[in-house]
């Protein structure tokens, strides 16, 4: 009769860890071979069963699987099959069943550790020499396994012996496809062989007798897929269900297995054995080592060491290689390498490099170069040179331009003047038109006081002027820069030729004509220019060409043009020109 884990221990089937564990303690104590020394083989049968329930209830996995599988354990009687759906299937087809391996996890089948009949060694190696044979026989109705044994080693047990077949057999491993459970004297290294290979077992088998539904050819095509698919879905249900309860089988007799536990236990003490006669031999050598010289402690080998009369010839071979690879070094290891640090590239050739830089990516990388030098100059204080200081006296020019070509120069001053003439009789025009469009605007305004227009045209009147008046402020500011700028550079010019001699005659009659023509302006437009006086109208004493240079607002002189833009900018005296109106003429033109 069979007893279930649980009440072997005398436990809840929701006991806890440790409540199994301080059951286990208390049977152990009551039924320990050494505990009951009048009663000892019956004490030790007992002692086995509940050490078996522990380890298997004390392995979540195990005592999972022993949850689901408990009835079947437990119901001694085989399978029925006075079922009415159930067919007589050969056995010789089936093999050993899922619910058939079930009844033999019963931890008191195996209470004795021997080679008996009874024992545990005939026991699973009779179950396991079957479960092989099973394989065997599906393998060839495949066609696979015609070379292996397996199926003849079970017949041998029922002819000779399981003993008897094992010693026969036991060598014989490349004629079996499982490895033998074996008996007492079976080797350590084997035995963990043997459960290696069985804790990966996939059988071959069809389990084509776990269809549920017959198979006939009389059914339409919709029908026999799926008689197909529920059919393979039950045999597929079935083959998992026979793999995990092996594999489980194997777990279950390898913790029953002693082998097992006293083979680790020796393969344990000979490696530490092992572990402590290199330990000796290490300080053997070093405790002997200290005895002898330094000499007998490291030998040369044959292959370590070099005749003496062979250094001469290979000094005069190396000396010869090292002559001949440096001439060759000299022609081909010299590579140029052109390299653009500003994008960070090279180039095999120069003429890349040119095309590189001639490139619109190495330009704008050049750009933007220099303006974060320009920056970085400004946030530093690097750059406090003042616009001022651009301008080059005329001492200064003298010496840096001393190489300068006359007819370049003369060139040069033969485009200025014809610039400057362009620019004076473009001044005339404009101011004859901007007097004339004064004296129409002065003669509307009063003809419309006296005809009494209406208030809303004057309104939109006013309001037209005051917009002309604003882009023609903003358009004549940029004007005077502009003309100021090309009004400086001509004067420097010519302050530096006057100062090396280059001026010639057309010079004077260049400069008495511009005079003459700068001189109109104020008569044409005395209004504009009374209040605030330009430089173009200063007299031919203060004229850029002259050695003085005066300041318009309080006359005071200054040897040099920098000199008085030092004045001008430290004392406020620039003189504001007022060009407004000359611009309202060329609006009037577009």
């Amino acid at each position: 009769m069979k007893t279930c884990y649980y009440e072997l221990l005398g436990v809840e089937t929701h006991a806890s860890d440790l409540e199994l564990k301080k059951a286990y303690r208390k049977k152990a104590l009551q039924y320990h071979p050494d505990k009951n020394p009048d009663n000892v083989e019956e004490a030790t049968q007992k002692f086995a069963v509940i050490r078996a329930a522990y380890e298997v209830l004390s392995d979540p996995q195990e005592r999972a699987w022993y949850d689901s599988h408990k009835e079947q354990i437990l119901n001694d009687t085989p399978p029925s099959t006075d079922d009415y759906y159930d067919y007589e299937v050969d056995a010789t087809v089936t093999g050993v069943t899922t619910d058939e391996l079930l009844l033999f996890f019963n931890s008191a089948l195996y209470t004795k550790i021997d080679n008996s009949a009874a024992g545990i060694y005939q026991i699973a190696g009779k179950i396991f020499a079957k479960l092989a044979k099973d394989e065997i026989l599906s393998g060839k109705r495949l066609g696979k396994f015609s070379e292996y044994q397996d199926d003849v080693f079970e017949q041998d047990i029922n002819s000779i012996g399981y003993l008897k077949a094992c010693d026969n057999f036991i060598n014989k491993t490349d004629k079996l496809l499982y490895p033998l459970f074996g008996y007492s004297p079976t080797d350590y290294e084997y035995l963990k062989h043997f459960y290696k290979t069985w804790s990966a077992f996939n059988t071959l088998k069809s389990f084509s007798w776990k269809d549920e539904y017959m198979y006939s050819k009389n059914y339409d095509r919709r029908t026999k897929r799926e008689v197909n698919r529920r059919n393979e879905k039950a045999r597929q249900q079935a083959r998992n269900e026979y793999n995990k309860t092996v594999k489980r089988f194997v777990v279950f007799i390898k913790k029953l297995d002693k082998r097992m536990k006293e083979g680790a236990k020796i393969a344990e003490e000979q490696r530490k054995l092992k572990e402590q006669q290199r330990k000796n031999e290490l300080n053997n050598r070093r405790k002997f080592g200290n005895d002898n010289n330094d000499e007998e402690k490291f030998h040369l080998q044959s292959w370590q060491t070099v005749k003496e009369e062979n250094w001469d010839e290979l000094e005069k071979v190396y000396d010869n290689f090292g002559e001949f690879e440096n001439s060759k070094n000299d022609k081909e290891g010299e590579v140029l390498i052109y390299e653009c640090f500003i994008c960070n590239k090279t180039f095999k050739s120069e003429k890349q490099l040119k095309n590189h830089i001639n490139t619109k990516l190495h330009k704008k990388n050049m750009e933007e170069i220099r303006k974060e030098m320009e920056e970085e100059n400004i946030t530093l204080g690097l750059d406090n040179l003042s616009d001022l200081e651009k301008f080059d006296s005329a001492d200064e020019s003298v010496k840096e331009k001393e190489d300068i070509d006359l007819q370049a120069l003369q060139a040069e001053l033969a485009e200025i003047e014809r610039k400057l003439a362009e620019s004076s009789s473009e001044d005339e025009s404009e101011d004859d038109n901007l007097n004339i469009e004064m004296d129409i605007e002065v003669e509307d305004v009063s003809s419309d006081e006296n005809v009494h227009v209406n208030t809303k045209n004057k309104k939109k009147r006013k309001k037209k002027k005051k917009a002309k008046v604003d882009t023609e402020t903003e358009e004549s500011e940029s004007f005077d820069d502009t003309k100021d700028k090309r009004s400086n550079e001509l004067d420097d010019l010519l302050a530096s030729l006057g100062d090396k001699g280059l001026q010639t005659d057309d010079d004077e009659d260049w400069s008495t004509k511009a005079k003459k023509k700068k001189g109109k302006q104020p008569k044409k437009n005395s209004k504009s220019t009374k209040s605030t006086p330009s430089l173009s109208t200063l007299p031919s004493s203060m004229s850029p060409t002259s050695a003085i240079e005066v300041c318009t607002t309080c006359g005071e002189s200054f040897d040099s043009r920098n000199k008085l833009f030092n004045h001008v900018k430290i004392a406020g005296h620039a003189a504001v020109k007022n060009v407004v109106k000359r611009k309202k003429v060329k609006t009037k033109r577009i």
